[in-house]
């Protein structure tokens, strides 16, 4: 159901990417309710065996068990943290900012095994499924593969 204006409007989906408004129904008096704002600088990761639950947000990054909904670790960092992902097997966590900084954390203790620096704030990172591999992509569309044995850059460009 989607909402227009205080009207109910039911719609039809005519194939992939089309919706067709099928009518405006009349909903009975309510009130707006109040909006609010996406929260901002906030984003998250689960562990690959669904163990541990992450969140990011602005400089902080907190570890829960997902059983327990206890705090296993929280890490304050320098920039506000935009993107985060885990490796395969689930032993590191990896980070993106807003300054360009990439850390890399051991699970286990929070602890910063390596930090990358390379390019604008970062937007997105991911794991290769081997877990060799660090894949990068900033603000400016300039995406970066790292090797996380090393932290040495091996490649980088736009697609």
């Amino acid at each position: 159901m989607l909402r227009f204006h205080g009207r109910l409007l039911l719609a039809a989906i005519t194939g992939l990417l089309f919706v067709r408004l099928a009518a405006a129904v009349p909903l009975p008096d309510q009130p707006d309710e109040p909006k609010k704002p996406a929260p901002k600088g906030m984003t998250t990761a689960t562990s690959p065996d669904g163990r541990l639950i992450v969140k990011a947000e602005n400089g902080a990054i907190t570890a829960m068990d997902a059983q327990a909904q206890k705090v296993i670790f929280k890490i304050e960092t320098r920039g506000r943290i935009t993107a985060v992902a885990f490796s395969p097997d689930g032993k590191s966590l990896v980070s993106g900012s807003d300054d360009g900084t990439i850390n890399m954390f051991d699970v286990q203790t929070g602890k910063t095994i390596r930090s990358m620096r390379g390019g604008d704030a970062v937007v997105s990172v991911a794991c290769s499924p081997d877990g060799k591999q660090l894949t990068v992509v900033d603000s400016k569309n300039v995406t970066r593969v790292w090797d996380l044995a090393t932290g040495q850059l091996i490649k980088e460009g736009k697609p």
